[in-house]
């Protein structure tokens, strides 16, 4: 370290020779060459200090900014905190921030969902959350209770055939549970994945939400190559596989379109629903879009058991149900005080065979 430093010294030494004889040569004073160096050495002191003190300078002020900025970021979320509880409190607050911002919630949420549609494309296990009204759980949130009085008076499930159905408003009977036959011509799983492999292009359109039994069945590409034997293969297997984009939904209307008995002023969901199962496939819950939607439920291909059950606060005033859905059966009814679950066929001596395949669309009314 000491060799080095003399090294340095007498390195310095011979450069400073140097500028003496440069000086010399020019004509300069001693005196005049000793000015010319200290006046060399200060100048390095003080950029070096000028550099330390414009850092000194600029980490302040990055520091100010960000202090600034947790205060305007902490007062913004005190301040949609003071209006939020404001809202509950106060009814006329809660009405005009209904009016003030509905305009906008379209537009904000509408360019949300298209910036994410490119990361969803990418990573299908976020689609789950994509489409979710909400994400975290609010714990003051409480459903309304069911109308318990539309279950209570069914007694049995009428069947009846699709083109004799008409639904009334003034009968008391508008929203009991109905099976309609011979309204829809049966739909193999084949036939459904060849439709959609040949408008490949619009089914591709956004994101679906794909929740299989099967490791490999896990994006579209995969269920769209679904054949009935692979479906046969693992007897326990179960497909839903849910879409609610306009492209899909086009498509998979041309196979299952709108009942003619839904009024044209009714809203029908864009949210439409596959069940693809094993002949003896295991019991499932099915969920609407809406809890308290009008739906209908089309047996496309092989035969399921329905079972309607009247929520907890019916159930003791409503019966509960079992129905056998055959190919080409149509189940309407108004979910608000049941909930419905898929079952497979078993015994009676005639058991099914062949894939089951079932779709599953709502709307709302408010005529």
């Amino acid at each position: 370290m000491g060799a080095t430093s003399e090294n340095v010294l007498k390195q310095l030494d011979e450069k400073i020779e140097k500028l003496r004889a440069l000086g010399v040569e020019r004509g300069l004073s001693a005196n005049e060459i000793d000015d010319c160096i200290l006046k060399c050495v200060n100048l390095e002191k003080n950029v070096k200090s000028s550099k330390k003190r414009k850092c000194s300078a600029g980490y302040s002020r990055g520091r100010h900014i960000c202090l600034v900025a947790s205060g305007v970021c902490a007062g913004f979320w005190v301040f949609c905190a003071g209006v939020y509880i404001l809202s509950m409190l106060h009814e006329p607050t809660d009405h005009f921030l209904a009016r003030a911002l509905q305009p906008l919630l379209y537009p904000l949420l509408k360019s949300i969902r298209l910036l994410g549609l490119p990361i969803l494309r990418r990573y299908n296990g976020l689609a789950a959350y994509y489409d979710e009204e909400c994400l975290v759980l609010n714990p003051f949130y409480k459903p309304g209770s069911p109308s318990c009085d539309i279950c209570e008076s069914v007694t049995s499930i009428k069947r009846q055939p699709y083109d004799d159905f008409r639904l009334n408003l003034n009968d008391a009977s508008f929203n009991d549970p109905t099976v309609l036959t011979g309204g829809f011509k049966p739909v193999g799983l084949s036939k459904l994945m060849n439709v959609c492999q040949e408008h490949i292009q619009e089914m591709t359109e956004g994101v679906h939400l794909i929740h299989s039994s099967s490791p490999r069945i896990n994006d579209l590409t995969s269920v769209l190559n679904l054949t009935e034997e692979e479906s046969k293969a693992n007897p326990k297997f179960h497909l839903e596989w849910r879409t609610r984009m306009v492209g899909p939904s086009r498509v998979l209307r041309t196979i299952y379109s709108r009942p003619a008995f839904i009024d044209y002023r009714s809203e029908v969901a864009l949210e439409k629903t596959i069940f693809v199962d094993s002949p003896n496939a295991e019991s499932y819950p099915i969920i609407p879009v809406f809890g308290d939607s009008y739906a209908w439920y089309v047996q496309s291909a092989g035969r399921r058991r329905l079972m309607l059950m009247p929520k907890s606060e019916c159930a003791s005033q409503c019966k509960s149900f079992q129905i056998t859905m055959n190919p080409g059966d149509m189940l309407y009814l108004f979910t608000d005080p049941w909930t419905i679950t898929s079952l497979p066929v078993i015994g009676g001596g005639d058991e099914p065979t062949e894939t089951t395949v079932a779709f599953i669309g709502t709307y709302t009314t408010d005529l």
